[in-house]
């Protein structure tokens, strides 16, 4: 066993060197943004001979990066994530109810600027596949963007005793993939669907906080009805 895991090491850190150069990472990233690409068009009914024909590379090159195409398209929605989304999640010392508007500010133009990646996403995320990869990694990183803010609720000491802050940020994940899933149906109109986001977020919220941020959040409320309302 020690033998095998050494080897499989070896074996990793040797794939990791060959691909070190601006050269091989600039061909990953090309990979990559084919597979989103051909994600999108194709809806994911390719296989990694026609991904390395469009991409220009030898299918050998393709295993020796990724171990499958599930790897592969995992690794192509993660990148979307870190470097689009992850970065612009903002930073400092806000109003928590600023932040958790701002954060949905910039997910929902994200969502906007490729509506086609996004439509393609959700219906991975509300597959009958249950045990995807991919579908594992979208809802760890909706999950991962709320915690940032329910762990300062529970820091504090804005957060109901009773409130269990994972559960919560699983049940808020869910719900926001259902909300972005009826505007790709074409129930809602670009316009509202920013709105209509931080209006079910902070309906989630308002049952779950305490203190002077109930009584912000409830007025906020009322604030974002009245502006759905005029969208309709």
């Amino acid at each position: 066993m020690a033998e095998t895991d050494t080897t499989e090491r070896t074996s990793a850190s040797a794939r990791t060197s060959r691909y070190a150069s601006d050269a091989m990472a600039e061909r990953r990233a090309r990979i990559l943004e084919t597979a989103r690409q051909m994600l999108v068009e194709e809806g994911g009914k390719f296989t990694m001979r026609d991904l390395a024909k469009r991409s220009g590379v030898a299918l050998a090159t393709l295993y020796n990066i990724f171990d499958s195409q599930d790897e592969l398209v995992a690794q192509a929605v993660v990148q979307v994530f870190e470097e689009r989304i992850e970065n612009l999640i903002p930073k400092g010392d806000g109003s928590i109810l600023e932040l958790i508007e701002r954060q949905q500010e910039l997910s929902n133009a994200e969502i906007l600027r490729v509506p086609a990646y996004a439509k393609k996403m959700l219906a991975i995320y509300f597959s009958e596949d249950t045990k995807s990869r991919i579908r594992d990694i979208l809802h760890g990183q909706a999950v991962a963007g709320n915690l940032r803010f329910l762990k300062r609720l529970e820091r504090e000491g804005a957060l109901l005793p009773w409130v269990e802050v994972d559960v919560l940020a699983s049940d808020l994940a869910v719900a926001a993939y259902a909300i972005i899933t009826r505007w790709a149906a074409g129930e809602m109109s670009d316009e509202s669907l920013l709105p209509r986001q931080k209006y079910q977020r902070l309906t989630f919220l308002a049952g779950a906080v305490t203190g002077p941020l109930d009584t912000q959040i409830k007025a906020r409320l009322t604030e974002l009805k009245s502006e759905i309302a005029q969208l309709r």
